[in-house]
């Protein structure tokens, strides 16, 4: 996945979601439906369009082979699967506590791979550790 480290990075208004968590005062339940909202309708694992304002700038987002920074993960998504095949949904709801918020997903995925656009479908789990100030400090997206 060499595109994840290739491209320069956006500044963080042009990421979905510009406020802050503090800005947003969100309870648990505000919480959830934000982060079911990014799943739902930002598609956000597919496109890359996340709320922002939860994440920690220095959050770190591992899947199955690598870990990347999160301009890093942004910009990796956005070229890797971005296009009208990509989709996720939910596989159940979006639990929240104090320390982390979790779903599972199921999606089906296209690589944008010139030539040979690899199309397959994938199920798991993400888990988003939360740190003392509330916002997301690790992404663990398992398969």
């Amino acid at each position: 996945l060499a595109v994840f480290g290739g491209v320069s990075s956006p500044p963080p208004a042009a990421a979905a979601g510009g406020e802050t968590f503090e800005k947003m005062k969100l309870d648990d339940a505000a919480l959830a439906k934000a982060v079911e909202k990014d799943i739902v309708e930002n598609q956000f694992m597919v496109t890359g369009k996340l709320t922002r304002g939860l994440y920690d700038e220095k959050c770190m987002f591992t899947d199955e082979i690598d870990t990347y920074a999160l301009d890093k993960w942004i910009e990796g998504t956005q070229l890797l699967f971005q296009n009208d095949y990509s989709h996720i949904d939910l596989d159940g709801p979006v639990a929240v506590t104090s320390e982390k918020v979790e779903f599972r997903f199921k999606e089906r995925l296209q690589f944008n791979i010139p030539l040979v656009p690899l199309k397959c479908p994938l199920s798991g789990k993400l888990v988003l550790t939360r740190g003392a100030d509330g916002l997301f400090t690790n992404y663990k997206e398992t398969w």
